[in-house]
């Protein structure tokens, strides 16, 4: 006989044989049964609904904080819609609680109904528990997907269909061990209290002779109350490994999507971003002489020159630094976003001022329309467009010591005269060892309707690199017993005493870690183009909200330059460009150094006009129109200065030595308070340990670097007036590394 067989023929029998308990104790039995599976199931659902809760807020953030799209959203009522089902299944279906007082059939029904109403909800856990949540997430899924179709359809369609069956496996996964919760654990309970309630139905109580309650039941009731759960014939080892290899093939599917994808592709970097759905454009289609927009409309091409009174090269200075090596890419296809990230949004037109590409003249075109259209249409040419241009292979360049002079300058003006070509740079490179020269070289014209070269004593425009003197300024103040760098500003400017502004020093103002933004909206691209008075930037200054906490943490602010010359006004009672002069430029000797000052027209001036790539490739180069207003404006702290190559060098000198600057004062002029932000300078640590103090300028088609290395008494001084910085840069990367005695490419 088979022993399924024997165990049927013994429950047979046992159903046959009754026994007499003792009713209480069974009954506090089944009472502490009862009080283990409540507690139980009440705390499963105070994490589930405690969960569901807390993720509610933080799904809001992390969408507001990623700029996620509005699928994002869908899980919050899907959240909701989970608690509230839970907690209102929960308040419909509960059960008295057991008093001493219960009778035994009581406590068994209870029991059981507890039992059935658990069987219920895990057996429908599908559609109330599994389906919403799903569907949420799939939904956003699909709209991440289709963001991602410009890394081409069929591999959107992997992307998603992957993450799809992920989805469905992970809830199908959860979704078997709930039934077999049910099968191995709720129903086995359910069918030995249901036939336990039978038994007690059948039989009626009574009380012996010592008056004790008893009750008559079957065995095989007993039985089954204590009967062992099934044997588990799922392995767990299984189950592990099982789990283990599916998340390694969708890691390796969706890792190979990501690397075969181009790396170029917006839907990666972006394509979480909800502003990519505002896809307008008022141009028909964009191309790029280097660093600087060309646009087209109504099928003529034309350099751009500002869009709603931003300048081009604002705006592409602000794609280059959020996007970095895609900013070419974003200003094409995103210049919606660019513009509200430069906090002056555009409407439904804009302005543009456009020049001509066969003479300087400029016109002002008001009211054009950003469409969808010109956004698809620029989207689909660069999709055409092979994803990487050919260019000359960089060769690597074995080093060369600067003790050897004559090799040095030999292997330095070969380099030079190579990236000329590539990059048609015009401007000077001074390489100073000790304070003296040990290469000069120049490139280029300063003013090419009269030929007039570049030379070590032309003026640039130095942008960026005017803060190294606007500090200085601040600490000769200081040691004039003027003010204390670790003065608040409010001390000096009124309209920063309200909070959030009251905390900030002029140490904070040095060092970029004040919160002030880089740039403070629309308005300074408007009054950057007149004579505006210092009073104003510092009123715009407290007009918008701080970027970060004062002290936490550091970011590049013009503005907070500028706000550093007013301080300097406020104290000498000069104004900042004459103060400048007799306090700084003239007494150092730094004859072609000054403040540019708004009234000065281009023909007038000294300083170097910008050439342009595309026509100096060409042989003949002629002058990067920049309107006379904006080639001269700002004149402050920020980026206003402009100097010489030979200037520099003695302002090399100065900050080597210690007549000016008290050794104190140099040590926390070039101190890093955040990142690595000093007082108008930054500081980077070199493989060696040496430092590198550095700064850089970019403005109006004129790039500069000053870079120090005090270690090695090193300076290397480059000042540009052509207009790609971007490749000036890369230039000067490589020429770093050869004056430092390192291999370099070429």
């Amino acid at each position: 006989m088979a022993p399924d067989e024997f165990q049927k023929a013994w429950q047979a029998h046992l159903s046959q044989t009754r026994v007499t308990v003792d009713a209480d104790l069974l009954r506090k039995e089944v009472q502490l049964e009862q009080h283990n599976f409540r507690a139980t199931i009440l705390g499963r659902d105070f994490t589930e609904i405690g969960l569901a809760l807390v993720m509610i807020p933080c799904w809001v953030v992390m969408g507001i904080m990623w700029s996620l799209p509005w699928t994002w959203y869908l899980s919050i009522p899907v959240l909701i819609w989970m608690a509230g089902f839970m907690l209102v299944y929960r308040k419909r279906h509960a059960q008295p609680p057991s008093q001493p007082d219960d009778s035994l059939v009581d406590c068994v029904q209870r029991s059981l109904k507890e039992q059935e109403d658990q069987i219920w909800l895990l057996r429908n856990v599908l559609w109330w528990y599994l389906l919403p949540p799903g569907i949420a997430v799939c939904a956003f899924f699909a709209q991440v997907s289709w963001q991602l179709q410009d890394a081409g359809w069929l591999l959107a369609l992997i992307f998603f269909v992957g993450l799809f069956m992920f989805v469905v496996v992970l809830y199908a996964f959860i979704y078997y061990l709930n039934q077999r919760a049910v099968r191995m654990q709720l129903e086995p309970k359910r069918d030995a209290l249901q036939t336990l309630l039978t038994s007690l139905t059948d039989e009626s109580a009574n009380s012996d002779s010592e008056g004790v309650q008893t009750v008559t039941v079957s065995v095989a009731s007993l039985a089954e109350t204590q009967a062992p759960l099934p044997p588990v014939k799922f392995l767990k080892t299984r189950l592990a490994i099982g789990l283990i290899g599916f998340v390694a093939i969708m890691g390796a599917m969706i890792g190979g999507v990501l690397f075969f994808v181009d790396a170029d592709s917006p839907g990666f970097r972006h394509g979480f971003n909800a502003e990519r759905q505002a896809r307008r454009s008022p141009f028909e289609a964009v191309r790029w002489q280097n660093s600087l927009p060309e646009v087209r409309l109504d099928n003529e091409w034309f350099k751009l020159v500002s869009l709603n009174d931003i300048p081009a090269e604002e705006i592409v200075s602000f794609s280059r630094r959020t996007y970095e090596d895609q900013y070419r890419k974003r200003f094409e296809e995103d210049l919606v976003e660019i513009l509200k990230g430069m906090k002056n949004p555009p409407g439904d037109t804009v302005t543009l001022e456009l020049q001509s590409l066969t003479s300087s003249k400029t016109e002002v075109r008001k009211d054009v329309p950003m469409t969808y259209e010109n956004r698809q249409a620029i989207r689909d040419a660069a999709a055409d467009q092979p994803r990487s241009q050919s260019r000359r292979e960089r060769v690597s360049q074995p080093p060369v010591s600067i003790d050897d002079a004559k090799q040095f300058r030999e292997r330095v003006d070969t380099f030079l005269q190579r990236a000329r070509i590539e990059t048609g740079f015009a401007g000077v490179v001074l390489v100073a060892r000790a304070g003296e020269p040990v290469y000069e070289g120049t490139f280029g014209y300063s003013h090419l309707e009269s030929k007039t070269p570049n030379s070590l004593d032309t003026p640039f425009r130095i942008a960026g690199l005017s803060q190294t003197f606007t500090a200085a300024a601040i600490f000769a103040l200081e040691a004039d017993g003027e003010l204390s760098i670790d003065d608040p500003v409010f001390k000096y400017l009124p309209e920063f005493e309200a909070e959030p502004y009251r905390a900030i020093t002029i140490y904070h103002l040095l060092t970029h870690s004040s919160g002030l933004p880089y740039l403070p909206g629309g308005a300074w691209f408007k009054m950057r183009t007149k004579p505006t008075p210092l009073e104003d930037y510092v009123r715009l200054a407290v007009k918008h909200p701080l970027s970060f906490d004062t002290g936490t943490r550091a970011y590049h602010s013009r503005i907070g330059y500028h706000v550093l010359s007013a301080i300097i006004e406020k104290v000498s009672g000069d104004d900042y460009a004459h103060f400048m002069q007799e306090r700084l430029f003239t007494p150092l000797g730094l004859q072609q150094t000054g403040v540019a000052q708004i009234s000065q027209p281009p023909s007038e001036a000294k300083v170097a006009e910008t050439t342009s790539f595309s026509v100096v490739a060409q042989g003949e180069p002629t002058p990067y129109f920049v309107g006379t207003l904006r080639h001269y404006g700002i004149g402050y702290g920020s980026s206003g200065i402009y100097s010489s190559a030979n200037d520099l060098l003695k302002w090399n000198r100065v900050l080597a030595g210690d007549d000016f600057f008290s050794a104190e004062q140099t040590t926390r002029l070039f101190r890093p308070f955040k990142r690595n932000y000093a007082c108008g300078w930054i500081i980077e640590t070199l493989k060696d340990d040496r430092f590198l103090q550095t700064n850089i300028g970019k403005f109006a088609g004129h790039t500069c670097r000053m870079m120090r290395v005090p270690e090695d008494d090193l300076v290397i001084i480059a000042l540009g007036n052509v207009d790609t910085s971007d490749e000036i840069e890369a230039m000067l990367e490589q020429l770093f590394r050869l004056c430092r005695s390192l291999s370099y490419e070429e």
